[in-house]
């Protein structure tokens, strides 16, 4: 979950990362390879496998095929389980990783939530830090770990390409929106997605990359819960199609992507180690409050507090454009309600807010938000 604001302490994880032998980061990716044969194999998730002495944060996946040409337009049947897909675009292999709940039927359309890793960071690591697969057990969805791109690696060191400049001109090339429209057609040929209730979060370059994605890919994405990474409205250079509803997560506390704002990349006060150059970004209320005004909610919030966290509701938007800022005084640069590596946590991404689950309140607001036209 790691921002793209790395500073040098931040470094022991890419460190531990790193240090992991090609050889090894081949055979964890060759082990989710496809077969020719048309058949699923069990393999792997993408990811290095020692992130932690003794902590793998990878798991088992039955990796899908294409299907025979005379399949191809079946009605999918696959159930419950945990899910690996590859696919090429633009010449470069991607993939995404799926959760499917036991309650799962495949004849019927089923809400999808799509998580996002951090800047530096890989699918399978948010099941951890998220706990979603949990809460799509007991509230019937589908989760998509999308996986960002790296110009060397595959499997680690992941970022999305949120349209803010890039050191590497080759990252800047990347087109993520497309990975997801193709992503999004890809599931549905293999799993019975409901089309009104497909949602986005993400941490961090994730958090920010959901922004993006609400901004042109509103006719596809219902809602949004950006987590610890912050977009203004009009940084996209374009107005999403619709209101998209919003429900944003921070913490006081974030010294990555600072609440009160900052410059994010090279020149950040938290280091200079960075694949974007430096650029300003807003305070996360100003940031909330344009998305507010675009989606053409009320101009002042319904405000409680839960503990150290406090909810503020900007409601009335636009078929049915509500945006929701949860402000954590305890919380880091962290998955409220969730879980941090220690890797991490020594980086000093900062404490875990337990005012609220994140997890668990992003679900019952994107319930209440499917698409409107």
């Amino acid at each position: 979950m790691l921002d793209a604001t790395l500073r040098p302490g931040l470094l022991l994880l890419l460190i531990v990362v790193t240090a992991l032998s090609p050889a090894c980061a081949r055979r964890a990716v060759a082990s989710g390879s496809l077969g020719r044969s048309g058949g699923d194999e069990k393999g792997t998730s993408p990811g290095p496998g020692g992130l932690l002495p003794r902590r793998d944060y990878r798991v088992s996946l039955r990796w899908i095929a294409d299907p025979p040409p005379d399949q191809a337009t079946a009605m999918p049947t696959r159930g419950p389980g945990n899910y690996g897909r590859k696919l090429t675009l633009a010449g470069k292999e991607r993939y995404y990783e799926l959760h499917v709940p036991a309650s799962y039927v495949p004849a019927k359309p089923t809400p999808l939530v799509v998580v996002l890793h951090g800047g530096g960071g890989f699918a399978t690591l948010m099941r951890h830090i998220t706990g979603l697969d949990e809460v799509s057990e007991r509230e019937g969805f589908l989760v998509l770990y999308a996986a960002g791109t790296h110009t060397d690696h595959t499997d680690r060191l992941l970022f999305w390409n949120t349209g803010h400049p890039t050191k590497d001109p080759r990252q800047a090339k990347v087109d993520d929106v497309a990975y997801f429209r193709a992503v999004l057609d890809d599931v549905a040929r293999f799993f019975s997605v409901d089309p009104k209730r497909i949602h986005a979060t993400g941490i961090s370059n994730g958090g920010q990359m959901c922004y993006r994605l609400a901004t042109e890919l509103s006719d596809r994405i219902a809602s949004i819960a950006p987590v610890a990474g912050q977009a203004a409205a009009e940084e996209f250079g374009a107005k999403p199609a619709r209101p998209v509803p919003v429900m944003h997560f921070h913490g006081l506390h974030d010294e990555f992507a600072p609440y009160q704002g900052g410059v994010l990349g090279g020149g950040s006060s938290r280091g200079s180690k960075s694949v974007f150059e430096p650029y300003p970004f807003k305070p996360v209320p100003e940031v909330i409050r344009s998305w507010a005004a675009l989606n053409g909610c009320a101009a002042e919030p319904v405000e409680r507090r839960f503990g150290k966290g406090v909810r503020r509701e900007y409601p009335g938007g636009e078929a049915g454009g509500d945006v929701v800022l949860w402000t954590l005084e305890d919380g880091g640069h962290t998955w409220p309600g969730g879980q941090v590596t220690r890797a991490e946590k020594r980086s000093g991404t900062g404490e875990v807010s337990k005012a609220v689950s994140a997890s668990k309140a992003m679900w019952r607001f994107f319930s209440t938000h499917p698409l409107r036209p």
